[in-house]
């Protein structure tokens, strides 16, 4: 959902850069708002379309719609900061501290996606169980 979110929201926002039709600004903002509503990670698209209509705003010295645009995307996590806040609900936070959770899961699925590969391959035949294990 969020991917969908996030595409329709970069593609509204970069259709608006050639029409200039504004519903097309509003919605990409919306729809980009409704991306970081269901994942926190959904900020690295906002962030991403606010640099390039700063850069745009900067190109014709415009800074109003670029403002309307920041304040609608970031309009829907606002809320929902605060409603978290008033709740008393917290998270462990927005940023990623580690890579994997469990080291035992990760070396089970790096050992089946290399048994995927050699049977797609069709070479696994060659290896033993052993030989894959330690290598």
């Amino acid at each position: 959902m969020q991917a969908i979110f996030a595409g329709l929201g970069i593609a509204y926002t970069a259709s608006w850069l050639r029409s200039r039709n504004d519903d097309e600004l509003y919605a990409g903002a919306l729809l980009l708002g409704a991306n970081m509503w269901c994942r926190n990670e959904g900020i690295v698209f906002i962030g991403a379309a606010c640099a390039i209509l700063l850069i745009d705003c900067i190109r014709r010295k415009s800074y109003r719609k670029g403002l309307y645009f920041t304040g609608l995307s970031l309009l829907p996590a606002i809320i929902w900061f605060i409603y978290m806040k008033i709740g008393g609900l917290y998270t462990e936070g927005m940023a990623i501290t580690r890579l994997f959770w469990d080291g035992k899961r990760l070396l089970g699925f790096v050992y089946q996606s290399h048994i995927l590969w050699l049977d797609i391959l069709g070479i696994r035949h060659f290896y033993s169980r052993e030989q894959l294990v330690h290598d």
